[in-house]
């Protein structure tokens, strides 16, 4: 890690150690506007003339850059679609505004099921609550799918630090508040609200240093700038044996098949704590309900079948294969869910 880049991420610690008080006002009225239920969530148009969708390409939006893993579950789902409906499927990857711009171009396309959106808790559950310029109403302007896969977290400290376990850690930082930082890919990220929310059912207090991108907060970490990290299974495995850094916990319900010999958060004396990302296919607005089910059980098949399950566990992720009915139910619940927690814990993007 180059030492001035080190230096200036020292820097922005101290400030951020300056600067906290924050005003609930931006969030407030960030979430007026969303007033939904479970009933509409889901619910496709009625079906008209859609007997031979699809009889086109289908475009599959990836907001985030390529590479990523809503990309790479994102073309595996897009492989299947291509071969079971026998026309072609493409991936494009609609980068900016921290997702906005991807989300938008699928918002404001037809519902007819030819554009696609490849949705996760971060752009779907948290952003609109977090940033007061989010323009879309997460429940209003989304049909759910099907849900494919969901993953787990892990949570990591500077091997510099002298604990070894998720209730000696919480005891060395409830003895230090303030004074150690965790770090994220940036502010508004599911590492950030979940970091909050184990913060709120813990009661220490930590300083949030954001990043941009969670290489940068890893790189940080193994060498002492900051104390913790929460990072997604996925980024976690490559570093399995790294003398840098302490695997304290997993963030699931169950231990991870990858790491069997690391606990759980609840395992270790936080029943309430279970967080996973989800990753999900959704349409506009408007999507016709028999294109939504020839759609949802498309991908459910294509999760479920042996050769994609192999290439998703080996990613380290969880194939859930969820219908558009299950999706739905699960996707409500888990905004309601962080919505809860960015209020109560006064999140939000910097204006």
């Amino acid at each position: 890690m180059h030492a001035q880049a080190r230096g200036e991420r020292r820097t922005l610690l101290r400030d951020v150690r300056g600067s906290r008080s924050r005003s609930r006002t931006f969030i407030l009225a960030a979430i007026s506007v969303l007033a939904a239920s479970a009933a509409v969530v889901g619910m496709g148009a009625p079906a008209t003339a859609t007997t031979d969708y699809p009889n086109k390409q289908i475009t599959i939006v990836v907001p985030y850059p390529p590479g990523g893993i809503l990309d790479v579950v994102g073309r595996i789902v897009a492989d299947g679609l291509s071969s079971k409906f026998n026309q072609p499927v493409i991936v494009v990857n609609r980068v900016g505004g921290g997702g906005s711009v991807g989300i938008g171009e699928v918002v404001r396309a037809p519902p007819d099921g030819y554009t696609l959106l490849v949705a996760n808790d971060g752009s779907h559950a948290i952003l609109p609550f977090v940033d007061p310029n989010f323009k879309f109403d997460p429940l209003r302007d989304f049909v759910p799918i099907a849900m494919p896969v969901e993953y787990a977290h892990a949570l990591l400290i500077s091997a510099r630090l002298p604990p070894n376990s998720v209730p000696e850690f919480i005891a060395y930082a409830k003895a230090r508040p303030d004074a150690l930082a965790f770090g994220t890919p940036g502010y508004g990220s599911l590492a950030q609200v979940a970091m909050e929310l184990f913060m709120q059912q813990t009661g220490i207090k930590m300083l949030h240093v954001p990043y941009k991108g969670s290489a940068q907060a890893l790189s940080d970490l193994m060498v002492g700038v900051i104390a913790a990290n929460l990072q997604s299974i996925t980024g976690v495995i490559p570093q399995i044996g790294n003398p840098s850094i302490k695997i304290l916990a997993v963030t699931s319900r169950e231990r991870v098949p990858a790491l069997p010999d690391i606990p759980t958060i609840t395992e270790s004396g936080l029943p309430q704590f279970v967080v996973t990302s989800w990753l999900g296919i959704m349409g506009p607005a408007g999507l016709p309900a028999a294109v939504r089910d020839k759609l949802s059980e498309a991908i459910v098949e294509i999760t479920k079948a042996p050769g994609p399950q192999a290439r998703l566990r080996a990613l380290g992720v969880n194939p859930v294969a969820l219908d558009a009915s299950a999706f739905a139910a699960f996707y409500v619940a888990d905004v309601a869910r962080w919505k809860q927690v960015v209020i109560s814990r006064d999140v939000r993007i910097p204006q």
